[in-house]
């Protein structure tokens, strides 16, 4: 499931895959390039590039990632402000078709905020807060 994503206040929103298998949430650097400075400047300090391997379910593959933070990751009405997430470059998400194509992956770091109630034939995710909604988010960013 592709959902749009607002991050920080910016007027294009990012077209997210909702990924239960993603630890933490990623974002395309070419979603910040196709967007521009703007976005850059919108997300706060970043660390150095770090390499990283990923298996994902189309096999392994390395990318190099920053640490990043959003003013505010919203979906709809429901936001969270001061949301770190991982800038993700050499990315798979745009050599995919048109179709497929996404800027990011949303993680559990998120979702485990909401308890989610998935409708696949109507095409609908329902999101409603749970206690953990206003925890900060810690650990390792690495991804998987």
């Amino acid at each position: 499931i592709n959902i749009n994503v607002g991050l920080n206040d910016l007027p294009q929103k990012a077209k997210m895959r909702v990924s239960t298998g993603t630890r933490v949430t990623k974002v395309a650097l070419e979603y910040i390039e196709k967007i521009g400075t703007e976005c850059e400047k919108s997300i706060g300090p970043q660390e150095e590039w770090l390499e990283t391997r990923y298996i994902a379910a189309s096999g392994p593959y390395t990318a190099k990632i920053k640490k990043a933070i959003l003013k505010k990751l919203s979906i709809e009405n429901l936001t969270i402000e001061n949301f770190p997430l991982i800038v993700q470059k050499g990315t798979t998400y745009y050599s995919r078709s048109i179709k497929y194509r996404r800027d990011g992956d949303l993680g559990m770091d998120f979702l485990s905020r909401f308890n989610i109630t998935f409708d696949f034939k109507n095409k609908f995710m329902a999101l409603n807060k749970n206690r953990k909604y206003h925890e900060l988010v810690e650990g390792d960013m690495r991804g998987e």
